[in-house]
């Protein structure tokens, strides 16, 4: 960190220091992680590391020091939570899951697509989350079987909007049908997202026919 911003960092890890005990103040704690990753500060590292590997932080917390590690370029980040991802705790593996999501390195997609049978549904969701960030074609298999199977709406969900992401036009129509055409309002706005996030033109009219209902919010 330049001259004038080593007091403020300094400052900033102090604080994050006095409040590591207290849980009310995870609003807080996330957002002195986010100002030292918008510093640049290398001297953070060691007590964000920490910060990610305790199960005692609130979820948001962690989440946020695995992104301020990716932002930091911490080199150990991509190790650390592969190891995580091994943990039997949920909140572990439910952090790894999203922090290799915000790394963006493809070497993650084998190892989260092993989770898209685990039995915690917010391990499901992330992992839907995650592999639609990675972008990585491997991983339309699996989020086909979540659309058409899994018991969970937002696992669905995340599900068809990452297709969308991944541009697999053999899922449109599936998506169209699912979420569309016999879907709640929530399916639709979900199938709306997804065509947005497609280049293929076969969506224009399911689009168009979107945009006439005016209840729901892109």
């Amino acid at each position: 960190v330049p001259g004038p911003g080593r007091e403020l960092e300094r400052d900033l890890i102090a604080r994050l220091n006095r409040s590591s005990e207290n849980q009310r103040a995870e609003t807080q704690r996330a957002a002195l992680i986010r100002a030292l990753a918008l510093l640049d500060s290398q001297k953070s590292i060691p007590l964000l590391r920490k910060i990610l590997r305790n199960p005692d932080e609130e979820t948001s917390v962690r989440l946020e020091a695995a992104s301020a590690l990716s932002i930091l370029e911490d080199r150990s980040l991509f190790g650390r939570l592969l190891t995580m991802l091994r943990s039997s705790r949920t909140s572990d593996r439910q952090v790894a899951i999203a922090g290799l999501g915000l790394l963006g390195d493809r070497r993650a997609v084998p190892f989260i697509m092993g989770k898209t049978s685990d039995p915690s549904v917010e391990i499901r969701r992330a992992t839907a989350i995650a592999l639609g960030r990675l972008g990585d074609p491997r991983a339309i298999p699996p989020l086909r079987r979540f659309l058409t199977s899994d018991g969970d709406p937002q696992v669905r969900w995340r599900s068809a909007y990452a297709l969308g992401r991944l541009q697999d036009a053999d899922s449109l129509p599936e998506i169209h049908s699912r979420l569309w055409v016999n879907g709640t309002t929530r399916d639709r706005e979900w199938a709306l997202r997804s065509w947005l996030a497609s280049d293929n033109a076969s969506v224009l009219p399911w689009l168009e026919e979107g945009v006439k209902e005016t209840a729901l919010p892109l």
